[in-house]
């Protein structure tokens, strides 16, 4: 259960902002902002993981991209993996991580020994290896998956990946071609916007 006191933080932003909370690749005050809600031993949210990384590739200055985490109940694994992300964050690995719970996912995902995976994949970084794995554990990292979750919940998320540019829901898109599309047009229409103000 998450605290109160953690979700009136808004250490996580809303829908359509990045709160202080967010990881975020990209340029955090880009006027787009690509948020994705994903599940680590999704098998679609791993085939979508190279598009979305084809499809931010180039346009690291004008998008803001944010995953959160929606570990799926039945993913036994889901909830280490997103803890293991987060563990990996303390010590400014968490995309790196990230990353490799992706591209590894065979290898782990539905195994009942997932953490030592993990565990593996956190010496493959050159992290302090007993400390990511006491920050597994720690109430900071729970509550971050927590609360990610939950402002999942509040967004009407209800499968992964779930896709949301500038605050709005969007069809999964078919191609990294189809979403490099979507971002553009989301930035011309800022764009235009701002100029008529």
């Amino acid at each position: 259960m998450v605290s109160s006191q953690f979700l009136a933080s808004n250490a996580i932003g809303s829908i359509t902002t990045l709160g202080t909370a967010d990881h975020i690749e990209g340029n955090k005050d880009a006027s787009v902002v690509l948020i994705e809600y994903g599940d680590y031993q999704c098998p679609a949210c791993a085939q979508y993981h190279p598009m979305v990384k084809e499809a931010l590739s180039g346009m690291e200055q004008t998008v803001a991209f944010s995953f959160r985490h929606f570990p799926l109940q039945q993913h036994a694994q889901a909830i280490d993996a997103a803890y293991a992300a987060e563990a990996a964050g303390v010590q400014g690995k968490y995309w790196e991580m990230h990353n490799a719970l992706y591209e590894n996912q065979q290898v782990w995902a539905g195994q009942t020994n997932a953490r030592d995976h993990f565990i593996a994949f956190a010496k493959d970084l050159k992290l302090d290896v007993q400390k990511f794995q006491n920050d597994l554990d720690t109430q900071t990292v729970k509550e971050k998956v927590q609360n990610d979750f939950q402002g999942g919940m509040k967004a009407g998320v209800n499968q992964t990946p779930t896709f949301f540019i500038n605050g709005a829901k969007i069809d999964a898109p078919q191609s990294a071609a189809k979403l490099k599309t979507l971002l553009q047009n989301a930035g011309a229409s800022t764009a235009t916007t701002t100029t008529a103000q």
